[in-house]
């Protein structure tokens, strides 16, 4: 429809609108004549617009319509270049077993769950995937549970949830289960059940942890309680009851006791060689309580804090075959009161299988004839020890105490210290020539770590220079605290540290070496990241200068060629350490985070 004539071009509007519009005048005739024939000829343009709109839009769906069309043909396209390179795909054409060795590296959850670290999550992607994960044994052979205190499920649940996980499983392979209690579920029906589910497959159990967050031991006491022959092939055991970390209930034995029902169901189980523990310490003080057969024990390790009659009775009455022991924090004194008393060997006791220990010291300053656990590991004979590690809060605890009264008995302690391969002091008290003295005579030793405290760092490692190299020495890592540095000059330690290197690289005997680290412990005040760098280019110059010495009678290409391998070999390390945690860590004595269950 045209539009029709705008009575503006001949100004008619806009002389009515200039003399009526700001005024109260009335309007003549011919002047309402004329607005009633502009009102009528807008009202058709408006009814041109709306036609000419609705025309466009009309082209306009039609178009979509059509783009639409071609997006969905195109997808439709792309759907069917899939489905063919999925046909061509070298995956197709992979064998069950090689599949399976794949999904292993995924698979990091083993509890029902569809999130991808579970096996679950594969078996819904194709048929072919479900074959070989369903048909996979080593998928279904461990399990996680978590039981809240909020878990409100039918009976029976947990039978089926147990029972159709192992169910998959080879049923001539061993299992491991893992149960983390959060809470002690109400329903007395559900907490039979889930004891009654693991029961059922208790015989193959091989592994099994059981975490009872903030004690709930009663979400597990039907299962606690059951026979000793219910677990014959257990050979790794791991038992926690709240935080991992040191608590104060040996210092507070007047606390409300523990209630742990008399467990009963580890006590004769044949195989049992490893065991981790951290639960309160009074639940180890009474043997009959909690009943482990701890003589036929491998591998033992205690997270929590002890006292000292409970370690002295451990490990010289209990655990007397052990390979492998592992004591996180130890009370340096005993409670006069304790139960039972601390009773101090009168006798040195060998212990020929134990080839790593470790040794966490909680020590405080000794008043002159008090029983402390100084006079306990005077008595330890260690022949065949390869791995000490002793560890102390408060870097007073005198490490030399234990060190000279490791030899077997009728040797001597320089035969002693030859087998050890690993050797790590961390915040202990120790001259530095009683420090010397000893190291002098691990000249087998691998890894070697210091962090000595109150001992002037220049001082032990200028020692350390004049005493010689180790031949076989791979890692070496040295912690010290400014303040105990000579003038407090950080810079001079660097020279003592870069010294001793280049001393070891040039007389050949640091040629094993792979790894030198020198670490800052500084809590309160942070390093200049500039600092740190020139510190550690300065050590890195030094150790390639004494390389650069041993290889003087080389001659062209095999002088570099030697000094090339050397520099890509050595790794130096210069950083700072902010925490006594970030300190063990790095030592290797403490892991980050939770427990590993693959830790053994």
């Amino acid at each position: 429809m045209p539009l029709q004539c705008d009575n503006r071009e001949d100004g008619g509007l806009d002389i009515i609108s200039s003399t009526l519009l700001r005024t109260n005048h009335q309007c003549n005739s011919a002047q309402i004549r004329s607005l009633n024939t502009i009102i009528a000829q807008r009202t058709d343009n408006i009814k041109a617009i709306d036609h000419g709109i609705g025309s466009i839009q009309i082209k306009i769906n039609e178009l979509m319509n059509s783009m639409k069309a071609l997006k969905y043909a195109r997808l439709q396209e792309e759907k069917d270049i899939s489905c063919c390179n999925y046909i061509l795909s070298p995956i197709r054409l992979l064998p069950p077993e090689l599949l399976t060795n794949i999904f292993k590296y995924t698979v990091t959850m083993c509890r029902p769950s569809h999130r991808s670290e579970s096996p679950l999550a594969l078996a819904h992607v194709c048929s072919a995937w479900r074959d070989a994960v369903f048909g996979s044994s080593d998928f279904w052979n461990g399990l996680k549970l978590l039981v809240a205190p909020c878990t409100k499920v039918s009976s029976g649940v947990f039978s089926e949830r147990v029972g159709s996980w192992y169910g998959r499983s080879n049923s001539s392979h061993p299992l491991w289960l893992s149960v983390w209690i959060r809470g002690t579920p109400k329903d007395p029906d559900v907490l039979a059940d889930l004891s009654q589910s693991i029961a059922a497959f208790s015989p193959r159990f091989v592994k099994l942890s059981l975490d009872f967050m903030y004690k709930n031991y009663d979400a597990l006491a039907p299962f606690l309680c059951l026979p000793p022959e219910t677990l014959p092939a257990l050979e790794s055991l791991r038992l926690l009851a709240g935080d991992t970390y040191r608590t104060t209930e040996v210092d507070e034995p007047n606390d409300t006791p523990t209630l742990l029902p008399l467990t009963t169901v580890f006590a004769a189980a044949p195989r049992l060689r490893t065991l981790y523990l951290s639960i309160p310490c009074r639940l180890l003080t009474d043997p009959t309580n909690l009943r482990l057969p701890w003589a036929q024990l491998t591998h033992l390790e205690i997270a929590n804090e002890i006292t000292l009659s409970t370690f002295t009775q451990i490990l010289f009455q209990r655990a007397l075959h052990l390979h492998s022991a592992v004591f996180a924090y130890i009370s340096s004194l005993d409670d006069p009161s304790a139960s039972p008393p601390l009773i101090i060997p009168s006798t040195p006791q060998e212990f020929p299988h134990l080839k790593h220990l470790h040794l966490t010291v909680l020590w405080r300053r000794l008043h002159a004839g008090t029983p402390s656990i100084v006079s306990i590991l005077r008595m330890l004979r260690l022949p065949n020890l390869q791995t000490l590690e002793v560890s102390c809060d408060h870097a007073t605890f005198p490490a030399y105490a234990l060190l000279p009264h490791l030899a077997e008995p009728g040797g001597t302690a320089e035969g002693r210290a030859m087998s050890l391969r690993e050797i790590i002091l961390c915040h202990v008290e120790v001259g530095a020539a009683e420090l010397v003295g000893f190291l002098g005579r691990c000249t087998g030793v691998e890894k070697l770590g210091l962090f000595t405290g109150r001992v002037s760092p220049n001082e032990i490692l200028r020692q350390m220079k004049k005493m010689g190299q180790f031949p076989r020495l791979r890692e070496f890592m040295f912690v010290f605290s400014p303040d105990y540095a000579e003038g407090e000059d950080i810079r001079g330690v660097v020279k003592d540290f870069g010294a001793l290197v280049a001393e070891w690289t040039k007389s050949g005997g640091g040629r094993r070496l792979r790894k030198a680290g020198l670490y800052v412990f500084s809590p309160l005040d942070d390093l200049d990241e500039e600092v740190l760098r020139a510190m550690g280019e300065d050590v890195r110059a030094a150790a390639l200068l004494g390389d650069a010495e041993r290889d003087v009678n080389a001659h062209g290409d095999d002088r570099v060629s030697a000094h090339t391998a050397w520099e890509s070999r050595l790794s130096v390390q210069v950083e700072e350490k902010g925490t006594f945690g970030e300190v063990r860590m790095m030592f290797g004595i403490q892991r980050d985070g939770d427990y590993d269950e693959d830790y053994y």
